[in-house]
């Protein structure tokens, strides 16, 4: 009797150290540093629809996101107070000064992904991206604004396909959709999310291979039994039917990543994204630590 005591306590240990006695994460707050109704927003309120944690959502808007970023950075790492943002401004805050902690000091999970997709209009001679590329001459690519991600992926874009093009920066994905509409600009590039509404009329030609990712984010230092919780929440939320309904009205693409993974995504696109940004001119910190 006395050893299948023992067994069972030896099994309770386990299973209370591997984390799976909690599941759910005691959150009581979730972070958007976006106004409310954006896609930021939309993704936390949908992650935690589909999930069983009874948490609210907290919008602190400003400094590109870093404004509730700081907020959740310098809140105790008691893992009640988490973050929800879109990874570009994620990446680049301390680059563009309005942080001083880099990415590399938080846990992340990637939760969806919004590829990047080539637009013309309607009527546009073009019909796939090697046309774009075969074009002679200086074709003219809109984007979402001077150091964006429409921005970023319209010269990485540009840059992988050897083309001289003359980017023009407009205030948001919205007005960039609207002057290939118009004839203004020859084409664009932007997340599905935005093109989808403002559809008719375009044509949509390709995918560019980059996009933009959300997800939520704590600061290290939070106790690991809770990470693990979150491990399996989150797990768990993109998989459920109502995260998915979500995700593929919305144009996104659930993942299906762990943190290892989302840490090398991160790593990945400050690289990307923070070069750019350097060599176009948009800021003059090296994005090298």
């Amino acid at each position: 009797m006395a050893s299948l005591v023992a067994v069972l306590l030896l099994a309770a240990g386990i299973w209370w150290l591997s984390g799976t006695g909690n599941v759910v994460p005691e959150i009581d707050m979730v972070v958007v540093p976006w106004n409310p109704g954006g896609m930021t927003d939309l993704t936390a309120g949908a992650l935690l629809g589909a999930s069983a944690i009874d948490a609210s959502i907290f919008n602190a808007p400003g400094a590109n996101g870093a404004n509730g970023a700081n907020r959740v950075y310098n809140a105790p790492r008691d893992g009640k107070t988490l973050l929800c943002t879109n990874l570009s401004a994620f990446v680049t805050s301390r680059q563009l000064g309005f942080a001083e902690w880099d990415h590399t000091e938080w846990e992340i999970w990637l939760t969806v992904y919004a590829p990047y997709m080539i637009a013309v209009r309607d009527d546009s001679p073009y019909i796939t991206p090697e046309d774009l590329a075969a074009a002679a001459g200086g074709l003219t690519c809109a984007n979402a604004g001077s150091g964006t991600l429409g921005f970023v992926v319209a010269h990485l874009f540009a840059g992988e396909k050897g083309m001289e093009v003359l980017h023009t920066a407009y205030p948001g994905s919205g007005p960039a959709i609207n002057s290939v509409l118009s004839g203004e600009s020859d084409f664009v590039l932007a997340p599905m999310s935005e093109i989808a509404p403002r559809s008719e009329g375009l044509r949509v030609i390709g995918e560019t291979g980059f996009g933009e990712y959300y997800g939520v984010m704590a600061p290290k230092g939070v106790d690991e039994r809770f990470l693990r919780s979150c491990d399996k929440a989150w797990k768990a939320a993109v998989s459920e039917d109502y995260f998915t309904a979500f995700a593929e009205s919305a144009g996104l693409i659930p993942l299906k990543i762990d943190r290892k993974q989302s840490a090398l995504t991160a790593d990945k696109m400050e690289s990307l994204i923070g070069w750019t940004l350097y060599d176009t001119g948009c800021v003059n910190v090296s994005p090298e630590r």
